[in-house]
């Protein structure tokens, strides 16, 4: 039953949302002798526990994240009802950072942070990789017309 820990984001009763995002670099693997948890549990853990984006970092704090991919990192965007909104990363040496951020793309916001090319060659810094996408924690999507529906795509009206 592994269905409710594949969600990548979401939202809960309460007005918190959290999305995944995925990163270049090497996956965090924290070790501070606390609990381990994974990027994809961790989503569910904060979406079933937490109320707004405090409670969700005093949560996450009791764990040391693993990524959920070997190859790969995750950063998340956390936001609540109140309008509070921060990106969570950590990063391969294990660091935790936080900051006061309403949107996110898929790259670091801390500087310096070394990660694998495409040929995995190891550059300096994932920082100044900018993808050409955003990728939002909450995007209203507008049904598309019935000629323009993508024909392999299982939710009505898309």
């Amino acid at each position: 039953m592994a269905f409710p820990y594949l969600l990548m984001d979401g939202m809960n009763e309460k007005g918190l949302s959290m999305s995944v995002l995925k990163l270049r670099g090497d996956p965090a693997l924290q070790d501070t002798g606390k609990n381990k948890i994974s990027t994809t549990v961790a989503l569910r853990l904060v979406l079933d526990r937490a109320a707004n984006v405090d409670e969700a970092l005093e949560l996450l704090d009791q764990y040391d994240m693993q990524s959920s991919m070997p190859d790969a990192n995750f950063h998340f965007l956390l936001a609540d009802a109140s309008g509070k909104a921060v990106v969570l990363e950590y990063l391969p040496n294990g660091k935790r950072m936080v900051y006061d951020q309403n949107y996110v793309t898929n790259f670091y916001l801390t500087e310096n942070v070394p990660y694998r090319g495409r040929d995995d060659e190891m550059m300096d810094d994932a920082s100044d990789t900018v993808y050409r996408y955003f990728v939002c924690s909450i995007c209203p999507v507008k049904a598309h017309s019935q000629s323009r529906r993508a024909t392999n795509c299982a939710t009505p009206g898309y």
